[in-house]
């Protein structure tokens, strides 16, 4: 599994404020060929959570992680 997860501090705020509307799914792949699909789950204000589903066809295999960010004032 690989990934890289670096948001803007603009990003997180954007995600975490009820200003902004939720973001839509996507898909990516990786240089290491495999394919990350975000699927956006909750926005509430001060908190966005997102499902990655990483899929990776040579090593038939598929792991999820959920992810949080919670704005801290």
């Amino acid at each position: 599994m690989e990934d890289q997860i670096g948001p803007t501090l603009l990003a997180l705020t954007e995600l975490t404020s009820a200003d902004f509307s939720i973001p839509e799914a996507s898909t990516h792949t990786t240089l290491g060929e495999i394919t990350v699909n975000v699927t956006p789950l909750e926005k509430l204000p001060q908190q966005y959570r997102e499902s990655r589903e990483y899929v990776s066809d040579d090593e038939d295999s598929r792991y999820v992680l959920t992810l949080r960010f919670n704005r801290v004032a």
